[in-house]
């Protein structure tokens, strides 16, 4: 039978054992893969093409293995201020995407990530009222050990619906957003900031 002492000495070993192995396990994972969850804040500004519109909210990310993530995000439209000084909604009250996301890692610990991604985009209210569209990214995400995660790209979306001029020429006092085809492009970019878990 073992004194009192060497079977504490034997369990205390066996502690430090699997806590070195539990280090050891943990510096063989990415940034990614120790921090696979994200969300933050989201800042998108279509400038150029119909629609264009400002919009602030908040995404999702989950990150799947070293090339792939999907995001979910909604944001609201900013008001504008119309030519005669009142305050109008112009831009949509919602605007929700899923997004599929393929990422190609730039380094080891996946910190510095390129990436495209597609998926639908739906547009509700303001001047179109509902609208759905294709959405595209291309971009660069930074994650961190800290969990700072920020990520910036260019987007291109492409109109799935039609719809009329959202004000009639003879009725525009200056630049109104015009008729809606199926494959009418709006280009812009998105900014996020968040933090990663």
């Amino acid at each position: 039978m073992r004194a009192p002492g060497t079977l504490a000495v034997v369990l205390v070993l066996a502690a430090s054992g699997k806590a070195a192995h539990a280090r050891a396990a943990a510096s063989h994972l990415s940034v990614r893969q120790a921090h696979p969850w994200g969300f933050g804040a989201s800042f998108s500004w279509l400038s150029t093409g119909v629609p264009s519109f400002a919009s602030i909210g908040v995404a999702g990310e989950r990150a799947f293995g070293r090339w792939f993530a999907l995001e979910a995000g909604a944001e609201t439209g900013l008001v504008a201020a119309a030519p005669d000084a009142t305050v109008t909604q112009v831009e949509p009250h919602l605007v929700a995407r899923l997004s599929a996301r393929p990422t190609l890692p730039l380094d080891r610990q996946e910190r510095n990530t390129l990436f495209v991604s597609v998926g639908p985009q739906v547009l509700v209210g303001g001047a179109y009222d509902r609208l759905t569209l294709a959405h595209t990214e291309a971009g660069y995400h930074l994650r961190t050990w800290s969990g700072v995660s920020f990520l910036a790209a260019a987007v291109v979306n492409f109109a799935l619906t039609e719809r009329p001029a959202a004000v009639a020429p003879a009725d525009c006092p200056a630049v109104c957003e015009g008729p809606i085809a199926y494959g009418t492009r709006s280009i812009g970019f998105r900014v996020a900031l968040g933090t990663d878990f």
